[in-house]
């Protein structure tokens, strides 16, 4: 008996999947053309999910009102013990990289695409590595690539303060601060890292008791890239 038929029905299921998939989210994406520009994030290419059009533009609103807030800004240039990074960058530095949206070594202006996708079930997950029905290589809800931020629409909150925060973080990678790698991001050395602390500062701003917290270890282990 010919093994092609039977091939041929494998590549049938697979690409049917695919292409259910696809048409179940790109029927519900809208331009955000005509919404305005982000400050920190160009916005020209962006499709957003039509069901969280109305949050995904707080998010935007509020990433990029904290990024040139001053009691904002104030609360990161008062942090003095950041990781990983070199000891001549202090909360100041941090505060005005963010606010000028520029590059931590060049002072290039920096302004990310952004991008929402659907993980495959079966195939290369631009955040993750190939997928095999689903199985993946590492969990992270989101990435920087290339100049580009991506974010699953697998994990995307229903919160616009946690996007804001994802937004923040991500930005920062975009900007040349890193914390070595996507696991143990609980840790209190990783915590105190310029992408997670400011995404934890983010959420938590201006609540002095939340704010205390995001220097500590927590419980758990996040998922963000």
């Amino acid at each position: 008996m010919s093994k092609l038929p039977f091939i041929l029905g494998i590549c049938l299921v697979v690409s049917g999947c695919a292409a259910s998939e696809r048409a179940g989210t790109e029927s519900k994406f809208v331009e955000l053309t005509g919404d305005g520009q982000s400050g920190l994030y160009d916005l020209s290419d962006t499709n957003i999910p039509a069901q969280y059009l109305e949050m995904v533009r707080s998010a935007i609103n509020r990433a990029d009102s904290l990024s040139l807030s001053q009691t904002f800004l104030a609360a990161v240039g008062e942090k003095t013990d950041w990781s990983y990074v070199s000891n001549d960058i202090g909360g100041e530095t941090v505060a005005k990289i963010l606010e000028a949206r520029v590059h931590s070594i060049d002072s290039r202006p920096i302004r990310p695409s952004l991008a929402f996708y659907t993980p495959p079930r079966v195939g290369r997950d631009i955040c993750n590595g190939w997928s095999w029905w689903g199985l993946r290589r590492t969990a992270s809800t989101g990435c920087t690539s290339n100049g580009t931020v991506y974010k699953s629409l697998e994990s995307i909150s229903d919160d616009p303060k946690v996007l804001a925060g994802f937004l923040l973080h991500e930005w920062l990678h975009v900007a040349g601060f890193g914390h070595d790698g996507n696991f143990q991001q609980c840790s209190e050395r990783k915590r105190n890292s310029v992408p997670i602390y400011v995404d934890c500062l983010s959420q938590a701003h201006p609540d002095p008791e939340q704010v205390a917290l995001c220097s500590l270890a927590c419980s758990g282990d996040s998922e963000r890239e």
